[in-house]
C-alpha cells in the first residue's frame, strides 16, 4: 500500500505540490490564528488587571448635591493624601459640569429634541456636559475605547485653555477652540486675561474672603496679603498710636500710651466720627504697603492674592484681575454675630458702612458664597484650574 501511495504521489506531481501547499497554508494560519488568539487573551487580561486595580472617589450625593448644575467637589487636599501614598501608581482627577457656549452651536439629535420643552430650550439650549481632566489618555472613556483620539492630542496635567471636543461639534462650528465659557452657578466671568498673578479678593464684612483665600494659598501657590491685618500692625506702632491721639479720648489709651484695644474697637463701632478719622490715617499707608507688595511680587515673579473689604479704584487697577465674594446678606451677618460676638444692630451698622456692591460690577469675578463651604472651595478651585 505504502509503495501504491508513493507511486501516486510521484507519478502526479503537480496535483501532489498543491496538495501539499495548501495543506501547508492551512497550518500556518491555524499557527497564526492561536498566536492572536493567546495574545489577544494576554491583552485582556492586562486590560482587565489594571482596571480592577482603580478606584473611584465622589461626593455622598445624600448628603452632598454638589452644585446645581452638577460640579462634584471632592477636596483636592484628599486626593493628593491618597496620591502621595506609595502604593498609588498614579490618578486621574474629573470634574464634571454643564457649562453654556456662548455664540456657539451645539450637536441636536432626535433624543435631545424630543426632551426639548420651552422651558428647557430656554435655560439649556447651548448647553453642554463638560468632563475637566487632568489626563485624558487616562479617563476612563478612553480607557475603555467609548472615545478615540482622532487628531490633535490628550490633555495633560498642567495644561490650561486646552479642550477635547466631538469632531461633529468641532466641525460645525469650524474651530476647535472655545474662547469663552461661564458657568453661571458657580462664578460669572466678565473677562479674560492671560495671566491672574495679582488677584484682588474684595467682599463686605463676614462674605467669605478668607475662606477663598485659604484655598487660592494651599491649591494655587497664592500668597496671601490681607489688608485688615495690616492695618492692626499699625494699632501696636508707637508713632502712629501717637498721631492717633490727638483725635481719640484718653480713655481708649493705657498708661503707658498704648491702645486699650477691646475700648478702642467698642468706640470705633459705637461712634462712626472716630472710626472715620481712625480709616483716614491709616488706608492710605496700608494701601501704600500694599502697593509696595504688588510691585515687590510682579518683581518676583509671583502669585498675590490681597484681601480687603474697602479697596478703592486705584488699588483695584494694579491688580490683573477682581474677584468678588458674594453673599447673602443674611449669611454675613449671622457670621458677623456669632464668630465676632457682635450684636445684630451693631453688625448691621457695620456692614451698612461698607459701600462695596458699587465694586462688584468692577469686578472680572463674582464667586456666590451661600454658605456651603465645600460649594464654595469647589468654586475656587475651577477658578484656580482655569488660570
Amino acid at each position: 500500500m505504502i509503495k501504491r501511495a508513493f507511486a501516486y504521489v510521484t507519478r502526479k506531481k503537480l496535483k501532489s505540490l498543491i496538495i501539499l501547499f495548501v495543506v501547508l497554508v492551512m497550518t500556518a494560519l491555524s499557527l497564526v490564528s492561536l498566536s492572536i488568539k493567546d495574545a489577544t487573551d494576554k491583552a485582556a487580561k492586562e486590560t482587565y488587571s489594571s482596571i480592577t486595580n482603580s478606584f473611584m472617589i465622589e461626593i455622598n450625593r445624600r448628603v452632598n448635591q454638589g452644585t446645581p448644575r452638577g460640579s462634584g467637589n471632592v477636596r483636592g487636599i484628599d486626593i493628593k493624601k491618597i496620591n502621595d501614598s506609595k502604593d498609588i501608581v498614579d490618578h486621574v482627577k474629573r470634574i464634571n459640569i454643564v457649562a453654556d457656549l456662548d455664540n456657539y452651536d451645539i450637536i441636536e439629535t432626535s433624543r435631545t429634541l424630543s426632551n426639548l420643552s420651552p422651558d428647557r430650550a430656554k435655560k439649556f439650549k447651548r448647553s453642554v456636559m463638560m468632563t475637566g481632566v487632568n489626563n485624558s489618555e487616562k479617563e476612563t472613556k478612553f480607557v475603555s475605547g467609548a472615545y478615540k483620539l482622532v487628531s490633535g492630542r490628550h490633555i495633560k496635567n498642567g495644561d490650561k485653555n486646552k479642550i477635547l471636543m466631538h469632531k461633529d461639534l468641532a466641525e460645525k462650528n469650524s474651530s476647535v477652540e472655545i474662547p469663552n465659557l461661564s458657568e453661571k452657578t458657580v462664578f460669572t466671568e466678565k473677562n479674560r486675561k492671560s495671566e491672574k498673578n495679582i488677584l484682588a479678593v474684595i467682599g463686605g464684612m463676614g462674605s467669605g474672603k478668607s475662606t477663598v483665600l485659604s484655598v487660592l494659598e494651599q491649591e494655587g501657590q497664592y500668597e496671601r496679603l490681607e489688608m485688615d491685618r495690616m492695618a492692626k500692625e499699625f494699632y501696636k506702632d508707637k508713632a502712629f498710636v501717637k498721631e492717633l491721639s490727638s483725635v481719640l479720648p484718653k480713655e481708649v489709651f493705657t498708661k503707658e500710651g498704648e491702645l486699650n484695644f477691646p475700648l478702642f474697637r467698642a468706640l470705633l463701632l459705637k461712634e462712626e466720627s472716630y472710626r472715620r478719622a481712625v480709616e483716614e490715617r491709616v488706608h492710605p499707608l496700608v494701601f501704600q504697603l500694599t502697593e509696595e507688595a504688588i510691585v515687590k511680587a510682579r518683581k518676583e515673579e509671583k502669585k498675590l492674592a490681597i484681601e480687603t473689604a474697602l479697596p478703592n479704584m486705584h488699588f483695584l487697577s494694579l491688580c490683573d484681575a477682581v474677584l468678588f465674594v458674594d453673599c447673602p446678606w443674611e449669611t454675613r451677618l449671622f457670621r458677623l454675630m456669632e464668630s465676632r460676638g457682635y450684636d445684630r444692630e451693631v453688625a448691621e451698622r457695620m456692614m451698612g458702612s461698607q459701600d462695596i456692591e458699587r465694586y462688584k460690577e468692577r469686578a472680572d469675578f463674582v464667586l456666590f458664597n451661600d454658605g456651603n463651604i465645600e460649594r464654595t472651595e469647589d468654586a475656587i478651585r475651577q477658578f484656580i484650574q482655569r488660570f
